[in-house]
């Protein structure tokens, strides 16, 4: 009796076991099954990669971060924010550039380049292709690189286009002292005077100093070499003589050459400074073709030579 009681309450302990079971499996099951994605979903997810990061992207349609990864990565067959066609990271376009890629990301930082930040804790900058080409193609931001160095050849070939309807060229402050064979500190002058129209730039050309105390002037080509311009020596004496002219030159070359005067002998020779000494020899090495870094010695009237 006792035997056929206790067999009957394992075989329903047995039963209760299975049917538990099976109902936890059930439940599980269910849990686990998640709805299938929608074509609304799927747009914005699209819409949204990069912007925010997945776990946001869940939030936002009821699913989990694994999930929604899984379903852009290996569903929707999207590629990473930062591989993304028609995207690139500051990087890709300091190699384009040829600039480093820390002015890149202060000038997306400060909104010069139309960019972002791509979502998560990695400060990744994102450009539009397209927005980098238009700010590339304006001929002002052309101040802060060299059109002629830019690694790509679409964009290379769309400057070259652009350069030639533009028709002029940005010139630094030493080159159109150096085509007016004058001094920097002149040509600055002039700048102050409002006699030479230049620009500075807004932005930190390095980005790694954005308060900096000063700037670099740009001159446009046409503007240097106007024929109304003129250097004078002397601060608002017209008719007076620039520094370095054709026959000055001529002079430096033959004092030297012909008659062994140093460089100082012939600075006050032409009513000079001795510290235009320098700026005496600079004319002369440029003339005949000397490195500006040779070294010259002096033994009485006497110059030598002392190459490196």
């Amino acid at each position: 009796m006792r035997s056929g009681t206790s067999s009957l309450m394992i075989a329903r302990l047995i039963s209760n076991a299975g049917k538990m079971h099976n109902a936890n499996l059930k439940a599980v099951s269910k849990r686990i099954k998640q709805p299938k994605w929608t074509p609304a979903e799927d747009q914005f997810i699209k819409d949204n990669l990069g912007y925010l990061t997945d776990e946001e992207i869940g939030k936002k349609l009821g699913r989990t971060a694994v999930g929604v990864h899984v379903h852009w990565s290996r569903d929707l067959h999207l590629k990473g924010p930062s591989k993304a066609p028609g995207i690139l990271t500051a990087h890709d376009i300091a190699k384009i550039l040829q600039v480093d890629a820390h002015k890149i990301a202060h000038w997306v930082d400060v909104g010069f380049i139309k960019g972002r930040l791509m979502a998560g804790g990695r400060k990744i900058r994102l450009i539009k292709e397209k927005d980098f080409y238009k700010w590339a193609l304006q001929t002002n931001n052309w101040i802060y690189f060299d059109p002629s160095k830019v690694g790509d050849s679409e964009l290379a070939h769309l400057i070259n286009i652009r350069a030639k309807l533009w028709g002029d060229e940005w010139w630094s402050t030493p080159k159109v002292a150096k085509y007016h064979r004058v001094n920097t500190k002149d040509v600055t002058r002039l700048i102050a005077d409002g006699r030479i129209r230049a620009v500075q730039p807004k932005w930190s050309l390095g980005g790694r100093h954005p308060n900096q105390a000063w700037k670099y002037w740009f001159v446009k080509k046409s503007e240097a070499t106007k024929p109304s311009l003129k250097f004078y020596h002397r601060k608002g004496v017209p008719g007076h003589s620039r520094i370095f002219t054709d026959s000055a030159i001529a002079w430096i070359v033959k004092a030297i050459d012909e008659k062994g005067m140093n460089f100082t002998e012939v600075a006050r020779s032409m009513k000079l400074k001795d510290k235009q000494a320098g700026s005496v020899r600079n004319w002369y090495c440029r003339t005949k073709g000397i490195d500006l870094s040779t070294k010259f010695k002096y033994r009485g009237k006497r110059r030598k030579k002392v190459t490196k």
